[in-house]
């Protein structure tokens, strides 16, 4: 998986992925040599899936830079035939608009938000599974940090790890590895939600 640079061109598109697949080229290649590079790495990892996160971000700049972008996207899926995801925001969808063609090669799926129920539980206990804690939630708060957390990152699956990532630096930091409902309000203030109340308050 790549990050779409936030000023996407050829170039920094190609090198995002070389340095993804470790692979260093030389100090100033031509668009065409890193295009031959990014294919003939792809091909050497075995790469079987190419997922670009941020793909929005595609839409930057000029309406030819647009479309330059764009056929570099739709040489790879040429040249390798390897299947391209690309996440992002509403407006990764309205990229492909600009290549009829390309565009027919992506199915658009539009993912809803997160709300409050047993699988967004379940998927909350998966992320806290992937962070460096030595202590698993206590059952007993399980509940309440989950039914407060769907309210806080307000359905979105980013602010929703992020709050997290901040309550297993304070449980680290004080050295008993848990994430609590206590330490979930210690965190509140990190939220879109309270900072856009807390606006609005003023």
């Amino acid at each position: 998986m790549i990050q779409a640079p936030s000023k996407v061109d050829e170039k920094r598109f190609y090198a995002k992925i070389l340095r993804k697949l470790g692979a260093v080229g030389s100090t100033a290649p031509s668009a065409d040599a890193l295009e031959h590079s990014v294919e003939t790495n792809l091909r050497r990892s075995g790469t079987r899936i190419l997922l670009i996160d941020e793909f929005q971000h595609f839409t930057a700049g000029s309406t030819n830079r647009h479309v330059e972008n764009l056929q570099a996207i739709k040489c790879l899926t040429n040249e390798l035939s390897l299947p391209i995801v690309g996440a992002g925001l509403p407006g990764a969808r309205h990229s492909l608009h600009f290549d009829p063609q390309l565009e027919n090669r992506f199915i658009q799926v539009s993912l809803p938000l997160l709300k409050s129920s047993p699988e967004f539980a379940i998927l909350v206990m998966k992320f806290v599974a992937t962070l460096p804690l030595r202590m698993e939630m206590p059952v007993a708060e399980r509940i309440p940090v989950c039914k407060r957390l769907a309210v806080l990152c307000e359905g979105k699956i980013g602010e929703m790890h992020r709050l997290l990532r901040e309550m297993a630096k304070i449980a680290i930091r004080s050295g008993d590895d848990l994430i609590t409902f206590d330490r979930l309000k210690a965190v509140e203030n990190l939220s879109p939600l309270l900072r856009m109340t807390r606006v609005k308050n003023v």
